[in-house]
C-alpha cells in the first residue's frame, strides 16, 4: 500500500492548488451558490481544460495526460480544498475507470480506459459536461 505521493502526485496537486486559488476564491463559490439558474464560469471551465484536467485520465495515445486513480484523488483533495464546482468533479469522474460497474459481458459502459474512442477532443478542451 501506498501511503506517501509521488512527486508526480505533488507536483500535480501544486498546479491545481495554484489553480483554484487563482481562479475559484471564495467570492465565486459563493456567488454561484446564489445565483439561479447556477451555471459553470467560463474563466475557471477554460482554465481547467488549459491544464489539461478533463484529459486527466485519458490514455496518452488518446491525448490525454494517462493519469491514475490516485491522480485523480490528487485532484479531488484539491478540488475540494479549493471548492471547485461539483460539475467538475461529475464531469471528471464519469470517464474514470471507477465508472466501469457494469457488466462487461450485458450492455457497453463509457469509462475512457475501456472505451477511450468515444472521447473527442471536445471533452479534453471542455466542452461536455456532466450533469449535477
Amino acid at each position: 500500500m501506498k501511503l506517501l505521493p509521488s512527486q508526480d502526485e505533488r507536483d500535480l496537486a501544486s498546479v491545481l492548488h495554484a489553480l483554484f486559488l487563482a481562479e475559484c476564491p471564495t467570492s465565486l463559490v459563493r456567488q454561484l451558490r446564489d445565483s439561479e439558474p447556477r451555471s459553470m464560469p467560463d474563466k475557471l471551465w477554460t482554465a481547467l481544460a488549459e491544464a489539461g484536467v478533463f484529459g486527466l485520465l485519458l490514455p496518452e495515445e488518446h491525448g490525454g495526460a494517462g493519469g491514475t486513480l490516485s491522480d485523480l484523488g490528487v485532484f479531488c483533495v484539491e478540488a475540494g480544498r479549493g471548492l471547485c464546482p461539483t460539475v467538475v468533479h461529475a464531469t471528471l469522474r464519469r470517464h474514470s475507470p471507477s465508472s466501469c460497474w457494469v457488466d462487461r459481458n450485458s450492455m457497453p459502459h463509457g469509462c475512457l480506459r475501456c472505451r477511450p474512442e468515444r472521447f473527442a477532443p471536445q471533452h479534453l478542451c471542455g466542452a461536455h459536461t456532466m450533469p449535477r
